[in-house]
């Protein structure tokens, strides 16, 4: 128990963990009284017949029973508070690394939070207590040899059957339940998405059609949970067979010895009730081991995860001016032999605007994913203002730098929220940052305005909407560098209006703006475009150079590429 608590995640509750193993302690001593007290009444009380004894014993055991029951109740009491406490301290970390997770792998990754609510699980179970009691498990056989060795023979004997069932339980049935829990979660997710695309399933007549296959993958996934629940149900019955036929054993041989005079009946009905003790901690093991396993199994992934360490805090860096440096950035994905970027480099001077340009899959979303540093490079280095981006802390980073994704990514909350990116901001700069996309008589029109509740994911708005409030959200807090991934393509003609002036108030405000786009519209408000093609850079030129001159036509404008590359533009 030392060597669990002393790292990990129940490090956080250390203190209720040893606080619970001591009224452990407590526990299983005074759960000798009931033996005790039978030992008494049929070898003391029966054979003086003092009615005073009798009465003296029972208000004694009375007292005894009830203080074992407050112990019991304090102690549930502190796994329950250790569960909220664990739940309390961890669940901001693990989110952002669910977050952090979800970000790299493009898909939603809940196995740090799912991992958490096993532990929380665990604690409040009353499973758990029995492990707390199996320390103690000797003191009981050690009394139960002390009643006559023969009994203590037969109670070792049951405590190793118990610990061959739990055994025996956890390798037939492991790899089953972890593969109904997989699947599981993967048709879990599958139905998440049905729902989330309801509107589209309803308009197409595609219900029907997404029944017949949920259908179908529900029934695989209850006949592997049928699997599972099969073999634990077998091995609950012989459990409850052999802990049965134990108890009848210990009587019968108790009784034999009784008649033989080896030992008196207080005795026998004593080593009955502590048999029961001795066996109810394997009993949980063998009903428990599912959860008793997956709780062991998530502190083994959370104690690997550095994040639940506390992290050394980075020194914060001067402001940045909104310089940028790719130094031969190339990016590979694992389990794909094409790289998705290769070869990257080029300076960006702090206030110019860089347009990306390319097809469909030429990289322009990726190379946004590494400036923001959501991806990692796999060769090469990412620089702003002479700092490589892990160099940075996120929170500090996260100011500097403003963000609209393609997807614009509306949280569930109110649209002041998700302006001010759920923090504490300042009113005055939500407004601003509002009227600069052109937004703000569109919000005010809201039922509520600004503390309007838009769904999750905005359902409440329109796509050029979204988009509008997502520019508002990046430009919010007055970022050095805007990274733009096709901002103007959901926009009407007055949400391109709004994106001329945010681009208008960047150039004016030195902010440096990465825009990313397959429009040439765009233009004309950039210094520079770089041109993708395979994840690497064809074309690079001044935006009057790919507005006057088409690249592939003008071969003087690929010298263009050592500008960006060698010296930073001013």
């Amino acid at each position: 128990m030392a060597i669990i608590m002393k790292k990990g995640p129940f490090s956080a509750v250390r203190k209720e963990c040893w606080a619970a193993f001591s009224f452990s302690a407590g526990i299983s001593l005074l759960a000798l009284a009931v033996p005790v007290y039978s030992l008494q009444l049929f070898d003391r009380v029966m054979s003086s017949a003092s009615l005073n004894t009798l009465f003296a014993l029972l208000a004694l055991t009375v007292g005894l029973v009830v203080a074992q029951s407050l112990l019991e109740y304090i102690r549930t009491l502190l796994l329950q508070r250790s569960a909220l406490k664990l739940d309390t301290q961890l669940s901001g970390r693990l989110l952002d690394l669910s977050i952090s997770q979800s970000s790299v792998t493009n898909r939603i990754a809940k196995e740090p939070l799912q991992d958490l609510t096993t532990l929380r699980k665990f604690l409040v179970s009353p499973s758990t207590s029995s492990i707390l009691d199996l320390p103690f498990t000797p003191l009981f056989l050690a009394l139960i040899f002390f009643m006559h060795p023969y009994i203590g023979v037969v109670a070792i004997s049951g405590a190793l059957v118990f610990s061959l069932l739990t055994l025996l339980m956890m390798l037939s049935g492991r790899k089953a339940s972890s593969e109904a829990q997989q699947e599981t979660m993967r048709v879990s997710m599958e139905l998440n998405d049905y729902l989330r695309n309801a509107p589209m399933l309803r308009a197409m007549g595609m219900s029907k059609n997404i029944g017949d296959v949920w259908e179908d993958k529900n029934a695989q996934v209850l006949e592997l949970q049928w699997n599972v629940n099969s073999r634990v149900g077998l091995l609950l019955s012989l459990s409850r067979f052999f802990r049965t036929l134990l108890q009848v054993v210990v009587l019968t041989l108790g009784v034999y010895l009784a008649l033989n005079q080896q030992i008196g009946l207080g005795a026998v009905i004593a080593s009955s009730i502590l048999i029961g003790r001795v066996l109810s901690p394997f009993e949980s093991a063998v009903s428990g081991w599912k959860l008793w396993y997956s709780a062991y199994q998530a502190w083994r992934r959370l104690t690997k995860n550095t994040n639940l360490n506390e992290s050394t805090k980075k020194t914060l860096l001067p402001k940045p001016e909104g310089k940028i440096e790719f130094n031969n950035v190339a990016l590979q994905f694992p389990g794909i032999k094409k790289p998705a970027l290769q070869g990257i480099s080029f300076k960006l001077g702090a206030g110019n605007a860089l347009a990306i340009m390319g097809n469909s899959g030429s990289g322009k979303s990726t190379f946004a994913s590494l400036l923001m540093g959501i991806h990692k490079p796999s060769a090469g280095e990412i620089r702003i203002d002479g700092a490589t981006v892990d160099n940075w802390d996120q929170q500090q980073f996260g100011q500097y730098i403003g963000y609209l994704p393609q997807h614009v990514g509306l949280l569930a909350g109110t649209v002041r929220d998700n302006i001010c990116r759920f923090s504490d901001g300042d009113d005055e700069a939500v407004i601003a940052a509002a009227k600069l996309a052109c937004i703000h008589e569109l919000i005010i029109g809201l039922p509520n305005g600004y503390d309007t509740y838009i769904g999750e994911g905005g359902a409440l708005l329109s796509g050029g909407q979204k988009q509008r409030i997502g520019l508002a959200r990046a430009i919010y807090s007055n970022p050095k560098v805007l990274v733009l991934d096709e901002p103007n393509s959901n926009l009407d003609p007055e949400g391109e209006t709004a994106l001329s002036i945010v681009l208008q108030y960047c150039k004016e405000q030195k902010i440096t703006v990465i825009m990313i786009s397959h429009r040439p519209g765009v233009l004309r408000q950039m210094d520079w475009v770089v041109k993708l093609k395979d994840g690497q850079i064809e074309k690079a030129g001044t935006c009057e150079q790919f507005l006057g001159l088409h690249l592939s036509d003008n071969p003087e404008a690929d010298n263009n590429v050592s500008d960006l590359r060698q010296s930073a533009t001013e």
